[in-house]
């Protein structure tokens, strides 16, 4: 056989002879193998002909195909954080997606991240690969609002073209609503003897009492003192001063709490 002769063409693209090896046997023939620097792609055809004389010019050739396995599932998307339909999520909430793709591989280029029909730009996600898959994840610059339903619209392909299509939503948060019973804000002629009454209606993602500090004329009241009771709706907060207020004084009172998100 006349090595030199050889013409190798996969996909009408002629293979250099320094990329193929000629490997002979004890029986006076030779394999040629040939490993593509970069793999097929997936659901390909490919077209491989051969042409090769011997040194009296013989000509012989073989033509045929072969086809790439086929890969016409979609990536797997995992929802990291927020999950779908979950409420009282934080307002700096993060996005936060699993993909994986077991067999061509996933496109990155190819993320679309929709955010109540707003689109993110690419270059705002960050990818972060490991030997399974990637984790995409997405910050927004502000806030989201207290009370708002986020609608999330994401796609990914796979380099086989298989798109996968997620949807699903959440819930931010909305802040206990604070209602002072008395005294009332800015009033006045109040009883040097009153005592401090706040009422927090129940919300859906509950009150955390614990968390509750109540500030009376920049000192901060122990827990200990305040009387917290539950009547099925809210919560009643009440403090009884030790010792009555100074005549003509103004009081500041400062008021905090939060919920379990």
């Amino acid at each position: 056989m006349d090595t030199s002769s050889i013409v190798f063409k996969i996909n009408n693209s002629e293979i250099a002879h320094n990329e193929f090896l000629i490997v002979p046997d004890k029986a006076g023939g030779d394999t040629i193998k040939y490993q593509p620097s970069v793999p097929f792609f997936y659901n390909d055809i490919i077209d491989v002909d051969f042409t090769v004389s011997d040194f009296a010019t013989n000509r012989a050739n073989a033509k045929y195909q072969f086809y790439i396995e086929t890969d016409i599932n979609p990536p797997s998307v995992e929802i990291i954080r927020p999950l779908p339909d979950s409420n009282c999520v934080d307002d700096s909430t993060g996005i936060e997606l699993y993909v994986t793709d077991n067999k061509s591989g996933i496109d990155s280029n190819t993320t679309v991240l929709i955010i109540n029909g707003f689109e993110v730009p690419l270059a705002d996600l960050i990818f972060v690969s490991d030997s399974i898959g990637d984790t995409i994840k997405y910050q927004p610059a502000q806030p989201f609002i207290y009370g708002e339903s986020v609608a999330i619209d994401f796609s990914i392909a796979d380099f086989a073209g298989n798109v996968s299509n997620t949807g699903y939503s959440f819930n931010i948060e909305s802040p206990p609503e604070i209602q002072v019973v008395r005294p009332l804000p800015g009033a006045i002629d109040v009883n040097d003897s009153t005592d401090i009454a706040i009422y927090l209606p129940e919300t859906s993602c509950g009150i955390d009492t614990s968390s509750i500090v109540l500030t009376v004329n920049s000192v901060q009241i122990p827990h200990s003192k305040l009387v917290i009771q539950f009547d099925g709706n809210g919560y009643s907060i009440l403090y009884q001063p030790d010792t009555p207020f100074s005549y003509n004084s103004v009081v500041s009172v400062e008021f905090l709490v939060l919920d379990f998100a």
